[in-house]
């Protein structure tokens, strides 16, 4: 092929002579070296030249590809690395790995249009879909009455896959097939001397006959392939690239405390790319402000898969953002189309997965359809606990790209997992989701200890990076009603979601066990009503706190819950500003739990003493109380109640003159609490730290502390604090002067309090409206 193409090159510049001496040349190098005559494509060529014949070279290289008749979003990174990889001699093998829809055959296309004029014999785009090991012919010679004797047609078909690719390539080609040779020597034969590059599209079907693509880069040492699979070749000539879906704009964190500029949705590729494809679908459409957190929330919903978005695109013809949404949430057939420009395993979701499904033994079907009773992204012991499946089947898995991995840890796409779990239903004797529930409730049970020792942020992170799937495992074991292993796993679960702010996720699940608890398991229920209580005194829901103690003291003898019920019974009082009753239920709370062994509990109810005292203005008892509880979380090593105690400390210190000892406790106690990831002790220590500023004239920094502690607030539910903090807000910005926010601040504050009936604070606020106005008269 090089002496041909030098042959040609002389004859285009004008020197036939030099032409013919490169072809004395290459006669003289064969016969010496290889005692070998020119091929006689190389011989022809000669003799045209010497007879003068006119020679043309192709302006273009030939190729097979459709020019895109759309543009292409995003991969800018791996279109460049495919460019650079097939190019380079030392990696002519590439592979695009992914799941089906995730856009394999788009990219393998986009760089062989870009590439389409650097290859000599042209770059050819093989279409191998369809070509499925049962509908394999017979080579040379046959052997078809032995087929039809194996039991297993798909182990003998691939003895003769290599055949299947061969002839599609040789047709793609445009090559027939000629004699008695196999259509893989033929196709050998024809590449040994050419330079081009192969794309083999959708390569999953006909791996067993992978090994004609290592023979055809070993003898035609010019030919480049890309092939898109939905696992690798798995040879050490491949380059593969994993694809990732498209990148998704974040979903805003309601914690967040720092005011960031969002990036614009719309540059992001997954919204681009639904954007072009809705407008084309609907020329009405027009991406807008007021329609563009919809399109971020489908985009999320399938996960920035490049094929979803598009069959998403294409339903907006006929329904609206908000009903393809609502659909997508509980079937895959919403994804579907008719277009007769897209390939029939491509027009729908189902049908990429059944495809990936067929090509699976009925073992690994058995543990994806286990996959799908995680929700949201796990670890490879709980797969492994889940599925009973070893580390090499779960990676099996991942290399057929239908589990991800996230860092250390797998994950299911969301649309996958539906149809999964509806393949589930055909594994009646499959135990996962029970396993699943117990896994993760014992999970939970196991860091109670953990939430309330000196290190509580590792287990906090441990919950909240499996929280999804700990909802999951609790909704199952109340179905199955599991309640030994819902008690275990309770109070854990409580102190994890009073932590995180997660109050009304941990009213519903609690209520909902309780739903289930049969008539004669009374200490079950009063275990879970006392859980509930502790909910609703969070999201300051007081009345419905105290009649939920009522109910369950009579049902329960046990120690630790009636003081449990009655620290929480005391707490609802004086958050109400009942301090004489609340005092009443905490000192009866502190005797019980004398008799108990825990220490944990007649720490509680000291600290709530403290504020009680706190409050009726007895600073130097409060003091004596909190410093007993500090005490006691000094000695068990309980860091989050040392910090939430620090907290109280700093503000009883506050107010006794204390002012370093006040700015040392909070200071600690916010570092405390930030550590933990505590977001309700946060709150409370901003906002104490924000009355130390107000006081020595720091009214920005106030602000900034008390903005900061309004935001957890309002993200948790919690409208108690809420109604303080604005409180303090108004207070501090009647003291700067900002009077007109001031009245802003104070009424939000007072209309907070009268909702959920703290009379005694709802009033101290209209005292400080009285004050702000006639400080503007």
């Amino acid at each position: 092929l090089a002496h041909r193409q030098l042959m040609k090159a002389h004859v285009l510049g004008g020197d036939r002579q030099a032409a013919l001496a490169q072809f004395e040349r290459c006669q003289a190098i064969l016969w010496e070296e290889l005692a070998a005559e020119p091929e006689a494509e190389t011989a022809v060529l000669a003799q045209k030249i010497a007879a003068g014949e006119p020679l043309t070279l192709q302006t273009q290289p030939q190729h097979n590809l459709i020019a895109p008749v759309t543009p292409y979003f995003g991969r800018a990174d791996d279109l460049a690395a495919v460019r650079t990889r097939i190019t380079d001699r030392a990696y002519r093998l590439v592979t695009l790995v992914g799941e089906g829809g995730i856009g394999k055959s788009r990219l393998a296309l986009e760089v062989a249009w870009q590439l389409r004029d650097q290859f000599a014999d042209g770059v050819w785009f093989v279409p191998l879909a369809g070509l499925e090991p049962a509908e394999l012919p017979e080579p040379p010679g046959g052997f078809g009455n032995e087929l039809s004797s194996q039991p297993n047609l798909r182990e003998v078909g691939g003895q003769n896959l290599p055949e299947v690719v061969a002839t599609a390539v040789l047709q793609t080609l445009d090559q027939p097939l000629t004699g008695q040779q196999s259509a893989k020597t033929q196709l050998l034969g024809f590449l040994r001397e050419r330079q081009l590059l192969l794309v083999l599209d959708n390569f999953e079907p006909l791996l067993a006959g992978a090994g004609l693509v290592l023979d055809l880069l070993q003898q035609a040492s010019n030919v480049c392939v890309i092939c898109t699979s939905r696992e690798p070749l798995n040879f050490q000539a491949e380059w593969a690239l994993p694809l990732e879906r498209l990148p998704l704009p974040p979903i805003a964190d309601p914690f967040l405390q720092t005011t960031a500029v969002p990036q614009d949705p719309t540059s992001y590729p997954a919204v681009q790319l639904f954007a072009d494809r809705a407008a084309r679908a609907n020329g009405r459409f027009q991406l807008t402000p007021e329609n563009v957190n919809e399109v971020v929330t489908l985009c999320h919903l399938v996960a920035g898969l490049p094929l979803a978005l598009e069959l998403a695109a294409a339903a907006l013809r006929h329904q609206t953002l908000s009903q393809i949404i609502a659909a997508l949430q509980t079937s895959i057939d919403a994804l579907a189309t008719r277009r007769r420009d897209i390939p029939p395993r491509h027009r729908s979701m189902r049908a990429v997965f059944d495809s990936s499904w067929a090509l699976l033994t009925s073992a690994e079907q058995a543990q994806l359809a286990s996959l799908s009773v995680f929700l949201g992204p796990f670890s490879q012991q709980s797969a492994q606990a889940v599925t009973q499946a070893t580390l090499f089947e779960l990676q099996t898995l991942v290399e057929k790209s239908l589990l991800q991995t996230q860092g250390d840890r797998f994950a299911l796409h969301a649309l996958l997992r539906q149809f999964a779990a509806e393949k589930l239903a055909d594994f009646p004797g499959n135990e996962a989701r029970i396993r699943h529930s117990r896994y993760y409730l014992q999970a939970v049970a196991d860091l109670g200890g953990a939430l309330n020792g000196e290190m509580p942020h590792l287990a906090v992170q441990r919950i909240a990076r499996a929280w999804e799937n700990v909802k999951g495992a609790w909704e199952t074991a109340v179905t199955h009603q599991d309640f030994p292993h819902i008690l275990a796993a309770l109070v854990p679960l409580s102190d994890f979601c009073q932590i995180r702010g997660f109050y009304r996720d941990g009213l519903r699940l609690f209520a909902h066990a309780a739903d289930f608890v049969l008539a004669d398991q009374l200490e079950t229920l009063a275990q879970l009503l006392t859980q509930q209580a502790a909910m609703q005194v969070r999201l300051s829901n007081y009345p419905e706190a105290l009649e939920l103690v009522q109910h369950a003291l009579p049902l329960t003898r046990d120690g630790w819950l009636m003081t449990r019920l009655h620290i929480t019974w005391g707490e609802a009082f004086w958050r109400q500003g009942n301090l004489a009753k609340s005092e009443e239920k905490l000192q009866a709370a502190f005797v019980m739990a004398q008799s108990l062994t825990e220490p944990l509990l007649p720490g509680i109810a000291n600290f709530h003493l403290g504020i009680v005292h706190d409050l009726r203005g007895l600073l130097e008892q409060a003091l004596h109380y909190l410093e007993e509880a500090l005490a006691i979380w000094q000695k068990s090593g309980n860091l989050r109640l040392l910090g939430l105690t620090h907290n109280s400390i700093g503000l009883v210190a506050k107010k006794l003159g204390q002012a370093e000892r006040a700015q040392t406790s909070l200071a600690l106690a916010l570092q405390i609490s930030r550590a933990n990831e505590d977001r309700q002790a946060q709150a409370s220590s901003l906002n104490n730290l924000s009355l130390l500023a107000t006081e020595r004239g720091d009214f920005l920094g106030a602000k900034e502390y008390l903005v900061m502690a309004l935001a957890l607030a309002k993200a948790s539910g919690d409208l108690e604090r809420e109604a303080r903090l604005n409180h303090n807000l108004a207070w501090n910005a009647g003291e700067a002067g900002w009077l007109a926010d001031a009245e802003t601040f104070a009424q939000c504050a007072s209309d907070i309090f009268q909702q959920v009936g703290n009379v005694q604070e709802a009033a101290n606020v209209q005292q400080l409206l009285t004050e702000l106005k006639q400080k503007r008269v």
